[in-house]
């Protein structure tokens, strides 16, 4: 599979499409995946109905070369990932006792039993690698073929973030689907607009081959993201030194590099100089 691949990602939950909880993974995933020099082609948000994943898993894995899904591998009747997965994908599914084992394990060493409806997590298409998951219940599984790679994660954040990063990203590197470099950096500024901004930093990025340049303006605050979608053409190096040029032409609109809030900034600015800093209410 050669670079850049086509990625797309699937966030499973009814509650995302209601408005009960925002769809976080959207934002946390394309920052990870922008970081390592992937620009995702698509994302898509489905029900938890079995036609609809079905159908919107289907076009996703024809098109793609990497599809990462999150939701849908609990022990409730709603979470259908797997299954309907494996269904799509001719896969067999086959019960696994080394995730029975974890499982009781971590029942264990909580104090409580477990629940029978946990051993539906048990399950996994017969082709797919376990991916361990220290922070819940639900294993990841990822599947290997047709030249594609399928990843499945679980839908709770404080699970599906730490394995991503620990579990998923070395796994995709030794694919070779992942540089090991930082492809990512992301300017912070404010004071200053969206149009104003690209004026004094366009120049900065003429001719340069393998850079992809985005501008985000929110709350008072522009971000200027800057990526390579090569590190053999554009390196970590170089990101650095165009994020240098940039502060340089900024001056005092230059807030941050990363994405510290200005408040932030201004608290360990006024720290590191031993400084007080009083508000009070003029009426």
């Amino acid at each position: 599979m050669s670079l850049p691949i086509r990625v797309e990602t699937i966030t499973l939950g009814d509650e995302l499409l209601l408005g009960i909880r925002e769809n976080a993974h959207l934002s946390y995933l394309g920052t990870q995946l922008a970081h390592h020099g992937i620009e995702p082609f698509a994302n898509l948000v489905v029900r938890d109905q079995v036609d609809e994943i079905r159908t919107f898993f289907s076009d996703s894995w024809k098109r793609s070369d990497l599809v990462i899904t999150t939701g849908g591998l609990g022990p409730t009747s709603d979470d259908l990932t797997r299954e309907t997965i494996a269904e799509i994908l001719h896969e067999e599914l086959v019960f696994d006792p080394s995730i029975e084992h974890a499982l009781r394990e971590r029942f264990s060493n909580l104090g409580r039993p477990m629940p029978e409806s946990n051993l539906r997590q048990c399950y996994r298409p017969k082709g797919a690698e376990v991916l361990a998951n220290p922070y819940g219940t639900a294993p990841g599984l990822l599947i290997k073929k047709e030249g594609k790679i399928l990843v499945m994660l679980p839908g709770p954040a404080r699970e599906m973030h730490p394995m991503f990063e620990q579990v998923v990203i070395p796994r995709l590197q030794a694919e070779g689907l992942f540089p090991e470099i930082d492809c990512y950096l992301q300017i912070r500024t404010a004071g200053i607009g969206e149009s104003d901004l690209a004026e004094k930093v366009g120049h900065l990025f003429e001719g340069k081959e393998g850079l992809v340049v985005g501008y985000c303006a929110h709350a008072g605050m522009v971000d200027l993201r800057l990526s390579s979608m090569d590190g053999e053409i554009l390196s970590e190096e170089d990101l650095h030194a165009i994020a240098d040029q940039c502060r340089e032409a900024l001056g005092e609109d230059f807030v941050c590099l990363g994405d510290r809030t200005l408040a932030e900034v201004i608290f360990r600015e006024l720290r590191s100089l031993d400084k007080t800093l009083a508000v009070a209410e003029s009426c």
